[in-house]
Order: structure tokens, then C-alpha cells, then sequence
């Protein structure tokens, strides 16, 4: 959890208080919201997309292309701008495939499927490789909830 010291509306110190932090100065109370990402199952060819990364967490390993949505931004749009970036993929969003959140971690996922509408791979700085693999043949992924996403994402199909 992220440590405040001060309030953002009156800069005086503030206390955490169970869930939030709370400002006896102005009585003013801070949420800590949680963190909005998105990923994409794009399966094409009889396999999954997969982007190893480059930059942490789980440097080194393979996941979908994902990434944290901007404040006001349409889930959708956020994640067709994440592909982008990091594959230099133009993709149409197709289905929600679920949404997944854990007890301790701030961060709520989106993962949809989606398929590649255009462009030539070319990664960002986050990726070191974009590669298909076959559903028998993935790797190791980086994070627990990847393997729950497939699996949601092959009873749906």
C-alpha cells in the first residue's frame, strides 16, 4: 500500500485509519482507489499472442498485452491504445472475458478477446518479444491470473 504523509487538500498530516487515510485538519477523507488494467486474449491462427516483458513486475516472462487504463478513458479504448503501443497491432474488442481482482493487490483486470484488424509487430520499451503459441505449447505466464483468463476465455469459445 502506498504511504501518504500529508493531505492533498490542505497538505496537513494525515493518519491512516483502517481503509483510508483521514485528515483531522480539513476532515477530509482520502480513498485509495484501486488501479483499472486491461488485457487481450487475441488468438489468431490457432494460437495466443503473447508479449514478453521488459520491464517489472515479471521481467522476462510472457503475458497478454496489457496495461492500466487512464483516468476517463473507455475500457475498450484503452486497451486497443495498450496494443498499440506495445505491438504496433491495430485491434477490434470483442467479448469481456472476465474481470479479476485479488484480496491485497489494488489492481482490478478487464481481460476481452480481441482480434487483429492491421499493422506489423514492433514492440515498445515494456516488450522484448511478441510471439503466437499454440494453446498446448504456452509457456510459462507471468502472472497466476493469466491461466485463469485462458480458461474462462475457452469456456466461452
Amino acid at each position: 500500500m502506498e504511504k501518504l504523509n500529508y493531505c492533498s487538500n490542505c497538505s496537513g498530516p494525515i493518519k491512516f485509519l483502517k481503509k483510508h487515510y483521514y485528515c483531522n485538519n480539513c476532515k477530509t477523507i482520502i480513498y485509495l482507489d484501486p488501479k483499472v488494467a486491461v488485457a487481450a486474449i487475441i488468438f489468431q491462427n490457432q494460437s495466443i499472442l503473447l508479449v514478453k516483458r521488459a520491464i517489472n513486475p515479471s521481467m522476462g516472462s510472457w503475458s497478454f498485452p496489457s496495461g492500466f487504463v487512464d483516468r476517463g478513458e473507455k475500457l475498450e479504448d484503452a486497451l486497443k491504445r495498450e496494443v498499440m503501443e506495445e505491438t504496433n497491432l491495430k485491434i477490434e474488442v470483442s467479448n469481456l472475458i472476465g474481470v479479476y481482482s485479488y484480496n491485497d493487490n489494488p489492481i482490478i483486470l478487464c481481460a476481452y478477446e480481441a482480434k487483429v484488424l492491421s499493422g506489423n509487430i514492433k514492440m515498445n520499451h515494456e516488450i522484448d518479444e511478441v510471439k503466437e503459441f499454440l494453446l498446448t505449447e504456452l509457456p510459462e505466464l507471468a502472472f497466476d491470473h493469466d491461466i485463469q483468463i485462458i480458461n474462462d476465455w475457452k469456456k466461452q469459445s
